[in-house]
Parts: structure tokens; sequence; C-alpha cells
């Protein structure tokens, strides 16, 4: 087999593992039907709040404490897709469970993708 003939076909192979792999990430971003972050409280004035993002364009934050709002507002949001595919990018489920340290007044910061 010559040179060439081999690089072709190394070259077409590659191309087909690749698109199996961005079409599997499409795949796994699009089975995503929200984001979520929420920070809980601690003694210090910090905030406490939940901010949900949905598929259907609609963001979700309910203020507990030390916000601007108190309480929960919605709004439109636009995006979803190129944050899913982020999200499936950087591996998120490849991440640890918990990132601790020993403070005994500290905050809990919890993402949640589903």
């Amino acid at each position: 087999m010559s040179k060439r003939l081999l690089m072709i076909v190394l070259a077409a192979l590659f191309s087909v593992l690749l698109g199996a792999f961005v079409w599997q990430q499409n795949i796994q971003a699009a089975s995503i039907s929200e984001i979520s972050i929420q920070h809980t409280p601690c003694y210090g004035p910090y905030p406490v709040y939940k901010l949900t993002l949905g598929r259907d364009g609609t963001a979700a934050f309910a203020g507990v404490a030390h916000v601007d709002k108190i309480g929960t507002c919605t709004a439109k949001f636009g995006g979803f897709d190129r944050l899913t595919r982020a999200t499936v990018r950087c591996r998120f489920w490849h991440l640890n469970e918990k990132y601790t340290a020993s403070v005994t007044d500290m905050s809990h910061t919890t993402p949640a993708v589903g």
C-alpha cells in the first residue's frame, strides 16, 4: 500500500471517528433538560440563592438571603444549547462528586445538570 493511499485511509478513518465523537456529544447535550446552581448559607453576609436554567429558555432565580431580590423571579434567556454543549465538552460528569476544605464556616456551591 502506498504512503498516499495509507494517508487517505487514515484521514477518512479519523474523520469518521471525529464525526461519531461530535455526534455523541450532541446527543448528550440534547439529553440535558436543566442546569442549576445553588449557593448555601454560612455565618457571613454571603448570597444564598438557587438559579435554574431550563431547556425551554426559562431562568428561575430563588433568592433567600443577602441578594438584591428575596423571593422567586423568572425570565427568558437564550443559549441553552450552547451551554449544554459546553457542559459536555468540559466533561462535567467526570468531575469529583465533592471538593472539600477543612473550614468551619463555609457555604457550599452545588451545580447540577439533569
